[in-house]
């Protein structure tokens, strides 16, 4: 189905507007038009809660004065979401609004004497589409023609080609292709909400393998501490913390997006050459447990009399703490740590 004209009409200004900027001027809050040239006030008590005195000869939408014979006739000349938007309870705006209106606000004072030229092709539009919503970043074209465009209540949304917008197929909502001049048909909408969902399917396996992981070292640490010892290594709660935190705790990110631990990242840089030795060393270790899991060999033939001393001392300490521990029931493994 293609788009009505004045679909394309509306875009065709809203590109206007993004042809006066450059891509790291675009706001990431939305845009709310009605705001450019007012200056009613909202930082307090919301409109609602004042009185016409306070109202009368501010500016409202678009900067129109604010006058009228009346109370409610002044809160008609505010953008229609500030005429009221309150709960029962509340006397001030949420926020997230005071944010928006503060935010578009200064953002026409910056543009003003290009937006002053702008504002008169907007005005007629309905509410809706006097908001606007650019989530393409700041990386690409400034283009509505390439991406993908939703008009929703909440204003026009555009987002990349890559992006699997909400499926809201109702008759206002459907996902345009500005490229195609036409909506998405019920047949690719259908196709794209099985990707969605297969998507979907795809990363609660990955979650599901990852909270596994999660509560498999957990329980192994617990063990070890009870113990106090992992296969003669000496191990005590902190120690056990500071693994947990390097094993589990995701602090980095690729440039693909993948997340990483300290484990992870310490992997990944052993390719580096300065590391190299430690590869070299980790490599080692690793063939010993293959073929020794509990590195028996190497307490048994510590190369340094330290060495021998120091795990001489551990399987004391470990004789001694299963002697006089008894064998009562395990800890919950995650009440140490959490």
């Amino acid at each position: 189905m293609t788009f009505k004209e004045t679909t394309k009409n509306h875009l065709m200004i809203w590109q206007e507007f993004l042809d006066n900027l450059k891509p790291e001027e675009v706001p990431r809050f939305p845009i709310w038009a009605m705001e450019f040239g007012a200056d009613y006030p909202f930082e307090g008590k919301a409109p609602i809660k004042l009185s016409s005195k306070d109202l009368k000869n501010k500016k409202g939408a678009f900067g129109t004065l604010i006058q009228g014979n009346s109370f409610d006739d002044m809160l008609k000349c505010l953008p229609t979401y500030a005429q009221d938007g309150l709960k029962s309870s509340q006397t001030e705006f949420p926020v997230w609004k005071k944010y928006y209106i503060r935010a578009n606000r200064e953002f026409y004072a910056k543009h003003k004497e290009w937006l002053d030229i702008w504002i008169p092709k907007i005005k007629e539009f309905e509410n809706s589409h006097q908001k606007f919503e650019w989530n393409c970043g700041d990386k690409g074209p400034l283009t509505i023609n390439d991406k993908i465009v939703q008009f929703r209540p909440s204003g026009i949304r555009v987002k990349q080609p890559t992006y699997s917008p909400a499926l809201v197929l109702t008759t206002t909502q459907i996902p345009i292709f500005p490229w195609l001049g036409r909506y998405m048909t019920r047949k690719e909408a259908a196709k794209l909400q099985k990707l969605v969902a297969s998507a979907e399917q795809e990363l609660q396996q990955k979650q599901a393998v990852r909270n596994q992981y999660i509560t498999n070292v957990q329980s192994i640490l617990q063990d070890k501490v009870k113990n106090k010892e992992f296969d003669g290594i000496p191990i005590n709660p902190k120690l056990a913390g500071e693994l947990q935190d390097f094993l589990l705790v995701d602090k980095w990110k690729t440039p693909t997006g993948e997340t990483l631990t300290d484990f992870d990242r310490a992997i990944l840089d052993m390719k580096r050459p300065e590391n190299h030795e430690m590869k070299v060393k980790v490599g080692l270790l690793l063939k010993l447990l293959e073929k020794d899991p509990t590195l028996s060999t190497i307490q048994r033939t510590g190369v340094t009399k330290k060495s021998n001393q120091l795990f001489g001392e551990v399987a004391r300490q470990v004789t001694k703490a299963k002697s006089s521990g008894g064998s009562g029931s395990k800890a919950n493994p995650n009440s140490w740590f959490l």
